[in-house]
């Protein structure tokens, strides 16, 4: 996930209303800031892309290594369309999305309360070459009827959360973030 470039990588824990953003430069400093931040009940997030500024905003977005999808699941999502029941039902469609479309096997991560699925990249891309693909990624997977938060695919400004952390949404019922699949550039 991490670019060689990320040099303004943002990170961010969330309390309630109370933002804070982190630079991040490097994966040792992700997951030391990332344990910090679960051991004081906080959601992490990190950016997806580089950022040539302070700011994490789409304008600021350089470069980045994936492709992405966020897959809510939940009774409540289902009943408002805007996800699956469970996360076996979100799995099974998107394994019938990426055979339909003969792609890659992508990396999964278990957000707790739904899927983040990356196809990663070896090199970094500049946000130039990616949007265009990134749009086409979204439009595909609304035509093929994968029911995505449509907000993420094509988001530069994108964060999302850090494996080996808990998502406190609900706080009387944090949930773990796990790797659930593997897989490589």
């Amino acid at each position: 996930f991490f670019s060689s470039r990320r040099r303004h990588t943002r990170f961010r824990n969330v309390t309630g209303v109370q933002t804070c953003a982190l630079p991040i430069y490097n994966i040792s400093d992700l997951l030391e800031q990332a344990n910090a931040l679960t051991d004081a009940n906080h959601d992490t997030y990190f950016a997806l892309h580089s950022f040539d500024k302070h700011s994490r905003t789409q304008g600021a977005a350089s470069s980045v290594r994936s492709f992405y999808l966020d897959i809510d699941c939940g009774a409540d999502k289902a009943e408002a369309g805007k996800g699956y029941e469970t996360k076996s039902d979100a799995l099974q469609a998107l394994i019938q999305f990426c055979k339909g479309l003969k792609l890659p096997k992508p990396y999964i991560i278990d957000s707790g309360r739904g899927l983040h699925v990356y196809w990663m990249l070896e090199e970094d891309v500049q946000k130039s070459a990616w949007q265009p693909v990134a749009n086409a990624l979204k439009r595909a997977a609304l035509k093929h009827k994968l029911v995505i938060d449509p907000s993420v695919p094509a988001d530069s400004a994108r964060i999302l959360r850090v494996p080996g952390t808990y998502n406190f949404k609900s706080k009387d019922d944090p949930l773990p973030v796990v790797v659930f699949q593997r897989s490589t550039p």
